[in-house]
């Protein structure tokens, strides 16, 4: 009876809540080797869209279950060219819908070095180099500003820093922030667009081994700071509603997971679980979302155990659950309007593109009084009249 009278308190207090999720996964394209630099958007009809790599034609895919089973479409893919070196596009991708569910993608073309820009705005697919300095096209991340136009942060080899590129409506135009002192920085961007199209891009400096915030201000200028003192790789960056910054990274120094946010004045530092080290190469990535409440949902890959795991906070803690047993690399998360979770991920050993489900539960404690009745009979009543008193 002990027992029966503690869940009974958990359940009647007016405090507590939960989001949990209930997990399935499934293959999206499993047509050779595909699913490698995934991205992820849920469009205006609750339904999971996905840009992939296909490792077996170098080429880049799109995936739809807008028909309630998942088909896949070419959406670029370049020719070889004479001699050893064929081009390959579709890597280091970034994807984002816009209003009208069309879709704009960065990603590089491997050889020739450029930032690519796919979208499907015509209803059909087009490609164009959106730049063609150096080596560049790295790593994107790309957002749409508030007229739907594609901003792409990516890595600058040539210079080894971070480079900046924007679409006017007819043109692009690229710059290299002049966020650090010349050396290996600009590694891992991820940009978000404030509500003032305003840039906000957290990235790695290599040489000063700091995972750093750069930012633009009203009149464009650029600055930059360090996120307290974290060795942090593989950022994921979302403003809050107040328009802070947060982002979860993995951190090489002490292989955890982590989680900080600018607090206004400082940056106030989680550590979510220790994760493990990778193998030399294998990017240990997270992906960072926002429930209705602006509370921080992370998808990310747990080498130790090589696992796709989900950490969700409540307000108060992590609550952290394991999606999938043996993969889950580069995952991408989306949420859709009801709050459900979406991950893409790359299944390393059938080499094949997947998705997670994760069905919200519930987001609050629902009314007890049917729980505390069917446990306690009459002192369940008992004790909701004293509740409504």
């Amino acid at each position: 009876m002990r027992s029966a009278f503690f869940l009974l308190l958990l359940l009647l207090s007016p405090h507590h809540a939960f989001a949990a999720m209930v997990w399935t996964t499934e293959i999206v394209d499993a047509t050779g080797n595909v699913g490698g630099f995934s991205s992820i958007a849920i469009d205006s009809n609750n339904t999971p869209v996905i840009a992939y790599y296909d490792a077996t034609n170098n080429d880049l895919r799109f995936a739809t279950k807008a028909s309630g089973v998942w088909s896949t479409q070419l959406v670029a893919a370049v020719s070889p060219s004479p001699g050893p070196n064929n081009h390959i596009v579709g890597q280091n991708l970034s994807m984002k819908l816009d209003a009208n569910n069309v879709a704009h993608i960065s990603h590089e073309d491997f050889f020739r070095s450029d930032l690519l820009y796919s979208t499907n705005a015509s209803g059909n697919w087009m490609t164009t180099v959106a730049d063609n300095a150096l080596q560049v096209g790295l790593q994107t991340s790309l957002d749409l500003d508030s007229n739907g136009r594609p901003v792409v942060a990516h890595l600058d080899t040539a210079l080894n820093s971070l480079r900046f590129s924007k679409f006017n409506g007819s043109t692009w135009s690229s710059t290299n922030p002049p966020l650090d002192p010349p050396g290996r920085t600009g590694f891992h961007p991820s940009l978000v667009l404030d509500s003032n199209d305003l840039a906000r891009i957290a990235y790695f400096n290599s040489s000063q081994q700091l995972l750093k915030l750069g930012q633009q201000d009203s009149l464009g200028n650029w600055s930059s700071a360090a996120v307290g003192t974290e060795n942090g790789l593989y950022p994921s960056l979302a403003l809050g509603a107040d328009g802070r910054p947060m982002m979860s990274f993995y951190n090489q120094a002490t292989d955890t997971l982590k989680f900080a946010r600018f607090n206004g004045t400082t940056w106030d530092i989680q550590t979510i679980e220790a994760i493990g080290s990778a193998s030399s190469g294998v990017d240990v990535k997270s992906s960072l979302a926002l429930d209705a409440n602006g509370n921080p949902l992370i998808a990310y890959w747990s080498p130790a155990g090589n696992s796709l795991k989900f950490a969700a906070y409540n307000g108060t803690a992590w609550d952290i659950s394991v999606v999938h047993v043996g993969s889950g690399y580069n995952p991408s998360l989306a949420l859709d309007s009801q709050g459900n979770a979406f991950i893409s991920y790359y299944h390393d050993f059938s080499d094949d593109l997947r998705i997670a489900y994760g069905q919200r539960i519930s987001s609050e404690v629902p009314e007890p009084a049917s729980a505390v009745l069917a446990l306690l009979g009459g002192t369940g009543l008992l004790l909701r009249r004293r509740r409504d008193a």
